[in-house]
């Protein structure tokens, strides 16, 4: 349907506008004058034929004699005196009955209209006898010559009038009006032609003109401000638009490009004339994510902001990943859009997946992965019906070499046992690394018990051969769990905790072992989580106590010290032996807390014998390694002994064998601060481990303590025999006093007795006491005591 143009008005100035106001108001004026004018020209008539009936009495009072003589020829006389008037038409005398006594016309008589018939009585003086009348018709000859001439008065009065108002208002229109309203439409016109905003000029009339044209200027310079600001903006938008870093761009309905930042075309290295005009979808690498712009543009014409994910490519053909957010224009007509290269993003991503679900050391699958993979092959029915098996790898003495060589090179070590480990496998299984020093191999189609366990041994095999770490030899073993499913429903938690308790209990038949799990195991592990919460719950409620074994003087048969040994006394299982929660509580690091208690226990009644019985025994006590490798231990040691006031003399501090092995930087560091502090150390259970005898000169050492299996059969076995000799004499050499503990009768004491061992405890002087009873039989005057310093 066609749009008929706007119609244009024909334009009118204002001074015709004007003239046509005037004319009208003129033409008002004039009519209102004549009507005016007729209207006193009237009202004078009439006070005029007032006049004319007093005069025309006189007249009457006269014609009485005539009239009463009948004297016809002084009456017509009097009658041409009245109609000397020239608005007299007609006079007329009447006698008493009504008939005419003369009478007089004028020869306008008949022609002009009568405007008023005048009758007057003739009466005699006293009014009391009429003679007659006078008649006399008056035409308006007179005052239509008056009103003639008071309308051509006023209308050349009022012409005169409305010609200096006429003029007056041109002056005025022209100077007060037109003058700066021309002012006016020539700063318009100059604003239009030359674009820039021109102000009227500042000397402005003091009136309303003037306050319109300084409304004007001020909107002038609002508005040019306004503008100023606009362009300012928009060159900030442009700025912006070309030098930001994201990729801008926007789209026609269609999808065609319309324009493209800066940034867009370096980053992607086209120029704009080969990207401006070409639609989104030629940019993409794949046919098959077109659909994907077809898509956005839906979503943009339907709703207010869209996405979408696309592998663009740039000029020189390289895929780069780009997610494009995209929100319609404000007029409707395409999309203002943005690209973000997340490229790097993907990347990023893609090695954040691996991390998640590979070792960052190995390279092999984590724990997470393989618990995926596991789920995925029991969830598979076919998989589950043939069966899998699950290894749980765990390094022996990889501990140690860690604690020896490093961590640097305990990672290579475990770099090189998940390669051998992956290498030793058959096709198609699967190792991963769950954390540690443990690995987890899934056997698939596999669950014959002794083929499993000949697998594990060979895979023991494996990692037992020797491995070249940075120009060192390192030796370990591994422990190995097997875990087997043979249809029933089972979850990955359920295999690896099946396959670890099977671990464990190959590690604790002696390492370097392959077991297959049974149902005892987690029996086996129950009991260990039930005395793991046994041994909190007895350090919260003061279940443990110490028991005293006395140490004697063999050649005075005197008691010189006792040693402190942890009991439990359960409120239902009754008196515990260490045997049943020591190791646990070494697994778990319950020991640094048991042994603070047992430190604190042992020196708080070691200085109650000190003060209240005069005794000057000396107090032996065990401590683990992961006591000594918490770093709080030396610094409570010696808040103890201040506290209860103790000479450090007086405590012997007895560590294992196998801590000198594993831990010889940090424990002879522990160990020569603990002499510094004036504490005694003796080396618990001497014999029975593997360490170098240069050991004994390497560190600070005050005593040796030979294990009880030497003296149990020394009176039978002449190489225990030998050996305590060899230890005794050894000892006295490097200046160590010597103990003896296992001691159960009189010819054992006298064997060691003979062989000038110094100091011996057992069974045979005493067992292990409560602190009272060991009060009462030891410290009275039974025994005179020495001090073991």
């Amino acid at each position: 349907m066609a749009v008929n143009p706007p119609r244009l008005h024909r334009y009118l100035s204002a001074h015709s506008k004007l003239s046509l106001l005037l004319i009208g108001c003129i033409i008002l004026a004039l009519g209102a004058s004549f009507l005016y004018t007729n209207y006193t020209a009237r009202d004078a008539f009439r006070y005029e034929l007032d006049d004319r009936f007093s005069s025309l009495q006189t007249y009457a009072d006269v014609l009485f004699d005539p009239v009463v003589r009948e004297d016809g020829r002084q009456v017509l006389g009097l009658l041409e005196l009245i109609r000397n008037d020239p608005d007299v038409l007609r006079v007329e005398v009447l006698d008493a009955e009504v008939h005419s006594v003369a009478s007089s016309e004028s020869e306008e008589y008949g022609r002009v209209q009568v405007e008023s018939r005048i009758v007057v009585p003739i009466k005699t003086q006293d009014f009391d006898t009429e003679a007659g009348w006078l008649v006399v018709e008056v035409g308006a000859e007179s005052f239509y010559q008056q009103q003639h001439e008071r309308i051509r008065d006023s209308l050349l009065t009022l012409f005169l009038i409305i010609a200096t108002i006429v003029l007056s208002l041109l002056i005025f229109q022209m100077r007060v009006v037109n003058r700066p309203l021309q002012n006016l439409l020539n700063s318009i016109r100059r604003s239009r032609e030359s674009g820039e905003f021109v102000r009227v000029s500042d000397r402005l009339p003091n009136d309303e003109f003037g306050i319109i044209i300084k409304a004007y200027n001020e909107l002038l310079e609002e508005v040019d401000r306004k503008h100023r600001s606009l362009k300012e903006s928009e060159s900030r938008y442009r700025h912006l638009y070309n030098q930001t870093p994201a990729l801008l761009f926007s789209l026609s309905p269609t999808g065609v490009i319309d324009s493209a930042s800066e940034h867009f075309l370096s980053h992607l290295g086209y120029a704009s004339d080969n990207i401006v005009g070409q639609p989104l979808r030629a940019l993409v690498c794949e046919a098959s994510e077109r659909p994907r712009i077809d898509h956005l543009l839906v979503e943009i014409s339907t709703r207010q902001t869209a996405q979408a994910y696309l592998k663009i490519l740039n000029a020189d053909g390289e895929i780069h990943s780009m997610r494009i957010d995209a929100t319609p224009r404000p007029d409707g007509l395409g999309a203002l859009g943005v690209m973000t290269d997340i490229t790097s993003l993907d990347e990023a991503l893609s090695t954040i997946e691996r991390q998640a679900n590979f070792d960052a050391l190995t390279g092999l699958p984590n724990r997470h992965f393989f618990k995926l993979l596991l789920d995925e092959q029991l969830s598979v029915e076919e998989i589950r019906e043939e069966g899998l098996a699950l290894l749980f790898v765990d390094l022996d003495r990889f501990k140690y070499v860690n604690d020896t060589h490093g961590h640097h090179t305990g990672d290579k070590l475990l770099t090189a046992a998940g390669k051998r480990i992956q290498a030793s496998l058959p096709g198609g299984d699967f190792v991963a690394r769950l954390g540690g020093d443990e690995f987890a191999v899934l056997v698939h189609g596999n669950t014959d018990e002794e083929s499993l366990i000949q697998l594990a041994l060979q895979l023991i095999k494996e990692l037992e051969g020797s491995f070249l770490i940075d120009q060192c030899t390192m030796h370990i073993s591994a422990s190995v769990g097997i875990a087997i499913n043979r249809g029933e429903c089972s979850t990955p938690d359920t295999l690896l905790k099946s396959a670890d308790l099977a671990m464990y209990r190959a590690k604790s038949e002696g390492r370097g072992r392959a077991c297959i799990f049974v149902p005892e195991d987690e029996q086996r592990t129950l009991h260990r989580v039930n005395i793991e919460s046994m041994i909190r719950e007895s350090l919260l409620e003061g279940h443990f106590e110490l028991h005293y074994q006395p140490v004697v003087s063999m050649g005075h048969q005197m008691i010189v010290g006792a040693e402190a040994l942890v009991r439990l006394r359960h409120p239902e299982r009754g008196l515990m032996a260490p045997g049943e929660f020591i190791d646990i509580a070494e697994e778990t690091g319950l020991i640094v807390q048991l042994g603070e208690w047992v430190l604190e226990e042992g020196l708080r009644q070691l200085s109650i014998w000190h003060r209240e019985h005069a005794s000057a025994i000396y107090l032996s006590i065990n401590v683990s390694g992961k006591q000594l490798q918490d770093y709080r231990f030396v610094r409570t040691l010696e808040n103890l002994l201040s506290r209860y006031r103790i000479r450090p003399g007086y405590l012997i501090l007895e560590i294992t064998e196998s801590m000198l092995m594993h831990h010889t930087d940090h424990t002879l560091e522990v160990m020569n601060r603990l002499k510094r502090l004036g504490c005694l150390l003796s080396i618990d259970d001497f014999g029975t481990g593997y360490s170098s005898l240069s050991y004994l000169q390497k560190f600070p050492l005050d005593i040796l303590k030979i294990d009880r299996s030497f003296v149990t059969d020394i009176e039978s076995n002449k190489t225990h025999r030998a050996l305590v000799t060899a230890i005794i004499t050894m000892s006295r050499s490097l200046n160590l006093r010597v103990i003896c503990e296992g001691i159960e009768t009189a010819q054992q004491m006298e064997i060691l007795k003979g062989m000038r061992c110094q100091m011996g405890q057992g069974y045979h002087f005493s067992k292990p006491l409560p602190a009272h009873q060991f009060t009462t039989q030891y410290l009275p005057g039974s025994y005179q005591a020495t001090s073991a310093s």
